[in-house]
């Protein structure tokens, strides 16, 4: 499941760097708005300014995932990749979050 979603994030990126915008700009910050909100509710701490700087940091990736995985979707629907090029790309995902799942689980059980 990981794999599948990383090819979709990648083929958004692909997407996007190719000047193919998924969503119109408004809604891209309204995403962003209501992540940045999440972000400083989540984060909340005594220092205003680090809850601040974190729920920005926060809305920026989330936004920029959740933008990447639109384009991905749209993507994939409206210029198919080969079944070669996708079979690749989901086998080399498989491994690679294969070891970020065990780099992961390994920091934190020790």
């Amino acid at each position: 499941m990981l794999a599948l979603l990383m090819v979709t994030i990648a083929f958004g990126i692909r997407a996007i760097a190719m000047g193919r915008m998924p969503i119109p700009t408004h809604y891209l910050l309204l995403t962003l708005a209501i992540t940045f909100v999440i972000g400083t509710a989540i984060l909340n701490q005594e220092e205003d300014l680090n809850t601040i700087v974190g729920g920005g940091i926060f809305a920026v990736i989330v936004s920029f995932i959740v933008l990447s995985l639109i384009g991905g979707v749209i993507s994939i629907f409206e210029d198919p990749p080969s079944f070669n090029l996708l079979l690749s790309a989901v086998s080399v995902c498989i491994i690679v979050s294969a070891i970020m799942l065990r780099v992961f689980t390994g920091f934190t059980s020790a």
